[in-house]
């Protein structure tokens, strides 16, 4: 970059700051465009962020940074732009009037729209990765359809998920609805979010930066370190981290470490797949139950949604569990299939974790609305009273 010319347009030099924009008008229009996903809309940007560099560059304190200057008034300007100008019509769906929506439906639904424009604004051709919480992946695939787009003959080839613990029939199912290789990132806020480790495409481990964290397994019990290999709780110390560094921060996660060399060729230690936290641990009469060993059960039985819910009921001195599940749209009340799920649940369930449960079918009555994500949730409910 010519600093000499900056200086000059700094001082009021036109031909100089003709000279700087010509150079990178180009580049500008490149980049408004692929903010804004409109020509003409980002031409205006780019006319916008040439006029306001013109303005403040005689505050511009250090001339080397002109271009990394320059662009942040580009992405302002887009921002500009875009919140001037409705891009997309508003999308009202009516809800059935007899069927009032709790606050959380209301989010989900948000949630959907969000999605629903993501896909009209993106082409088939630009559909590569997408990075979601695991639970978001098949309402993903519902407004994909709703859309008329087939997402396992698009281009999308990648999904990073991550936020909350999966299982591998999870992931599975991700994979076969969506058509991608669904690869697993770990995250936690109190150390820096996404990105603390990450799967790599051997699927085997997820890779953790050693190089900015200091991995541990301890038993949650005592806060012993575990052998290699072993099941606990995830321990990290940020090495590099300076405004907020956490020692040995106990992220109660449930996990198992290898140091051993992964097929990728990387020798970082890899953590293996979250199963549950130490914390939403359920004890049914002596036996420690997960809520995603119950979902990697019921997620690979077919003719059962991934909608469901676990009870823990406390009758007399004993815990009884009941999950609640729904079947899929494509199997009808009348079915004699139907009234077999339950009992298929219930056999697997008891083989597979030890626990005797009741299974119950639930009507879904509307599926596209209702307020329920892939995954579990836990209730806990007396004789007395019910806490769901």
């Amino acid at each position: 970059m010519d600093t000499d010319l900056v200086k000059l347009a700094q001082n009021g030099d036109k031909g100089a700051f003709t000279a700087l924009a010509a150079a990178r008008a180009d580049r500008f229009l490149a980049a408004s465009h692929r903010i804004l996903r409109d020509f003409s809309l980002a031409e205006d940007a780019t006319q916008q962020a040439l006029l306001s560099i013109w303005r403040d560059l005689p505050q511009l304190r250090d001339p080397a940074r002109f271009d990394a200057w320059s662009y942040r008034l580009l992405v302002r300007a887009c921002y500009a732009e875009a919140s001037q100008t409705r891009r997309w019509t508003p999308n009202i769906r009516l809800l059935p009037a007899d069927e009032p929506m709790a606050a959380d439906e209301l989010n989900t639904v948000v949630n959907r729209d969000q999605l629903d424009r993501g896909f009209r604004r993106l082409s088939l051709d630009h559909r590569t990765v997408v990075v979601l919480h695991h639970y978001l992946d098949l309402p993903l695939a519902e407004v994909a359809e709703a859309q008329g787009v087939d997402l396992r003959q698009s281009a999308l080839a990648i999904g990073m998920f991550g936020a909350e613990p999966w299982s591998a029939a999870m992931r599975t199912e991700i994979e076969a609805r969506l058509g991608l290789r669904a690869i697993d990132i770990y995250g936690l806020s109190e150390i820096m979010g996404p990105g603390v480790a990450c799967e790599c495409q051997a699927q085997a481990g997820l890779h953790g930066w050693e190089d900015h964290f200091l991995f541990e397994v301890i038993d949650p019990d005592n806060g012993q370190p575990v052998a290699e290999g072993e099941p606990g709780e995830l321990v990290i110390t940020t090495l590099t981290k300076e405004a907020l560094p956490m020692l040995r921060y106990r992220t109660r996660d449930i996990t198992r470490i290898s140091s051993e060399r992964c097929d990728c060729g990387r020798t970082h230690a890899r953590i293996r797949r979250i199963t549950g936290r130490n914390d939403d641990m359920l004890i049914v009469r002596g036996v420690n139950v997960f809520p995603s060993q119950i979902e990697a059960v019921l997620v690979g039985l077919p003719d059962i949604a991934p909608h469901y819910q676990i009870v823990l009921d406390r009758k007399g001195s004993l815990d009884e569990v009941t999950i609640e599940v729904e079947a899929t749209q494509s199997v009808s009340i009348a079915d004699a299939a139907y009234r077999r799920i339950g009992q298929l649940a219930r056999h697997h369930i008891k083989s597979m974790i030890g626990i005797s449960t009741d299974v119950e079918m639930m009507l879904i009555m509307r599926p596209y609305f209702a307020s329920r994500m892939p995954g579990a949730t836990v209730c806990a409910s007396t004789w007395l009273q019910a806490m769901c």
